[in-house]
């Protein structure tokens, strides 16, 4: 996902092939032979019908030479593509959740946390750029072409609005109430230093959190809200003995 974002098509593609811990025997051998050899045509003879992703991308290799990169993975489904990208947001989101508990705690909300204005958009939804007309878009695309700074017409389009906790609004919330963002192009980003945790992610990655959009508009996502802590309501629940530990 990292490397999608990089626009790095041979890279990404390479990590989508290469071997792997954890894989089945069959799968690994493939992989490693693969890497030895770097033929498509003989590698879709010995990758399994079920490396789907694979071997969409050994296909697309046989046929249009093995410097076709980025049509590789634009070969892939869409959803499947996306989802590599979705991964890298959640890997981020998660990294800022343990550093939110870990300096503020778990117990209350803290200045410069970010909470939705609104629970009617609770829904999450990060898939792609559906929810932005194609003027905005296209707008904010030439921005950042020019290499400016145009987040706000990004973050108008985004259907979820937060608010920034000043002191005098600690006791309105609880931590149950607070959200942290995926990274993407139309969102706001905590004022306190979670906000500059998230810079220091991406930076190491190779990231500018200012200019998340790519050139390639498909990948350029809007990035969305998670609240960091979930509250379990109107559940019930009942204690089960059992002997056999294969039993269900």
């Amino acid at each position: 996902g990292r490397e999608i974002l990089h626009e790095d098509w041979e890279k990404a593609a390479d990590l989508i092939l290469c071997p792997r811990d954890g894989e089945k025997e069959e799968s690994k051998t493939a992989r490693e032979k693969f890497k030895e050899h770097k033929d498509p045509s003989k590698a879709l003879e010995e990758f399994p019908r079920w490396m789907f992703a694979e071997r969409t991308l050994l296909d697309v290799y046989k046929k249009r030479g093995m410097n076709s990169h980025l049509n590789a993975i634009q070969a892939l489904p869409r959803n499947l593509r996306l989802m590599y990208i979705h991964s890298y947001q959640s890997y981020i989101w998660n990294k800022m959740v343990s550093e939110r508990l870990r300096m503020y705690g778990k117990d209350k909300p803290a200045e410069g946390d970010l909470v939705l204005e609104s629970k009617e958009v609770e829904t999450e939804n990060v898939f792609d750029m559906e929810g932005v007309d194609e003027s905005t878009l296209s707008e904010a695309h030439a921005a950042a072409e020019d290499q400016e700074s145009d987040q706000a017409k990004w973050i108008k389009s985004h259907p979820k609005k937060v608010k920034v906790l000043t002191a005098e609004d600690l006791d309105k919330y609880t931590i149950f109430d607070i959200v942290l963002p995926l990274p993407g192009v139309s969102i706001w980003y905590p004022t306190n230093e979670i906000g500059k945790k998230y810079e220091e992610a991406l930076k190491l990655d190779g990231l500018d959190i200012n200019n998340l959009a790519t050139k390639n508009k498909e990948f350029t996502l809007s990035g969305d809200y998670r609240k960091i802590l979930s509250q379990a309501e109107d559940f019930s629940w009942e204690t089960i003995d059992y002997k056999n530990p294969k039993g269900d």
